[in-house]
């Protein structure tokens, strides 16, 4: 015998779309926050490499995963769960790289006489490939190698930082470095003793008192320069400059 029919309706679900999710950089060990966007009217739901569930360190929305400390290059998996038939998509792979932290810097001070263009130079130190320059106030001004300050006035500390521009990883606090530029006052003239007439030929002792901002006079004829404040000229036969 053969009894009343049922309707038996088999729903075919869509599956969801995986959800897009981007790897995440550190420098040097720590933990890393993970963020997922997952697919319409879904959730995410998170897994190791070994594609064991994850439930510590998920945010309440499911958006977000909150890692341990890691110490070396970790995968983890995601995939969208829609809350309404339980049907899943594919994973989506986060990759976390542990990046070295760089080493700190070599940076050479410079000077120069008087307002002007100057350039501070360094050399990235271990797992870096360039610089980068901050000012007083800890602002970015420059990244490179090569420092050149336009019309600087006076002198001016700047700090030197090692920097990966792959890894974007900087080296730390204690491993920045301090660069100097350095501007010196260009000196006023000295005054000068001794420069009297001569009847005929005969040799003559200068005598410079250098200005407040130098230390000792130069004296210059032609092509010959001689540092010493007192000059002795030897014989001369002419007016000499």
């Amino acid at each position: 015998c053969i009894g009343a029919r049922t309707a038996v309706v088999a729903t075919i679900n869509n599956i969801p779309v995986a959800p897009t999710a981007s790897n995440d950089t550190l420098c040097g060990p720590g933990s890393a926050v993970l963020t997922a966007v997952p697919a319409e009217n879904c959730n995410c739901q998170w897994f190791n490499a070994n594609n064991v569930e994850i439930t510590t360190g998920v945010s309440d929305d499911s958006r977000s995963l909150t890692t341990g400390n890691l110490s070396q290059n970790t995968s983890y998996r995601v995939h969208s769960v829609n809350t309404n038939t339980n049907c899943t998509s594919e994973y989506t792979e986060i990759q976390v790289v542990v990046a070295p932290v760089p080493g700190a810097p070599t940076v050479s001070n410079n000077a120069r006489c008087g307002e002007g263009d100057i350039t501070l130079t360094a050399t990235p130190g271990s797992n870096a490939n360039t610089c980068r320059w901050y000012n007083a106030n800890s602002e970015l001004v420059h990244e490179g190698t090569s420092y050149e300050i336009q019309d600087l006035a006076s002198t001016t500390s700047f700090t030197c930082k090692s920097y990966n521009d792959i890894t974007g990883c900087e080296s730390s606090a204690n491993n920045s470095r301090t660069a100097i530029a350095t501007i010196y006052p260009i000196p006023a003239q000295p005054t000068v003793q001794g420069n009297n007439p001569i009847c005929g030929s005969g040799s003559l002792t200068l005598t410079g008192t250098p200005a407040a901002e130098a230390t000792i006079c130069r004296w210059i004829n032609g092509n010959d320069t001689t540092t010493n404040n007192i000059l002795s000229t030897g014989n001369l036969t002419e007016t000499t400059t």
